[in-house]
């Protein structure tokens, strides 16, 4: 038998808990310490992954029903002392439990900011108009998922510039659209925020 169907039979056998009798695989073994180490190291895999697959976490509690049980028990003891204590160690141990746990089971809503948009305002008809020209100045300055949406346009216009990526990519594209502006526009620079419920 060759090395390398050795090699093959072993990785066979690799799911099972032990090495099937297989004469040739254990004549070839006894002849080649290279196979021999390698069977022995695929042993010592099989020995720890049984080992891993043992549940030892039965009988754990969570910390923060362990410190609640500590701070109960040095209550206990202290209130041994002073009966006057009792109560008032009793309804802190209470209430910081029911805090503990409502603290655990309530979800917390978490902002984070997934983008920024620029609001523009008073800018000229021209340029808005002029879409082509607003999209190719964004993909210049770097800023190649932005959109543009013109709103409402008078003698003036508004305008949104969305999707930009950070809080540095929006005031670049705030001083390009001060400076292709020859109005006086206002700009305000609103970070987009996405909500998110954790438990």
């Amino acid at each position: 038998m060759k090395c390398r169907e050795v090699e093959k039979r072993l990785n066979e056998q690799w799911p099972h808990h032990r090495v099937r009798n297989d004469a040739a695989l254990s004549e070839h073994l006894e002849s080649c310490p290279e196979c021999a180490a390698q069977a022995k190291r695929i042993g010592q895999l099989r020995q720890l992954f049984k080992a891993a697959a043992v549940d030892d976490t039965d009988g754990l509690k969570p910390m923060a029903m362990q410190q609640i049980e500590v701070s109960a028990r040095l209550a206990r003891r202290q209130a041994e002392r002073n009966p006057r204590l009792l109560r008032r160690y009793a309804l802190g141990t209470i209430t910081v439990a029911a805090l503990m746990v409502t603290t655990m089971l309530a979800p917390w809503r978490v902002d984070s900011v997934s983008g920024y948009e620029l609001s523009v305002g008073g800018i000229s008809v021209d340029l808005a108009d002029d879409h082509e020209r607003l999209c190719d100045m964004l993909f210049a300055l770097g800023a190649v998922n932005a959109g543009v949406d013109v709103g409402v346009c008078d003698s003036s216009c508004k305008m949104v510039i969305y999707d930009l990526r950070t809080r540095d990519e929006a005031r670049l594209v705030e001083a390009a659209i001060r400076n292709l502006s020859s109005d006086r526009i206002t700009v305000d620079v609103v970070p987009v925020r996405r909500h998110s419920t954790e438990t």
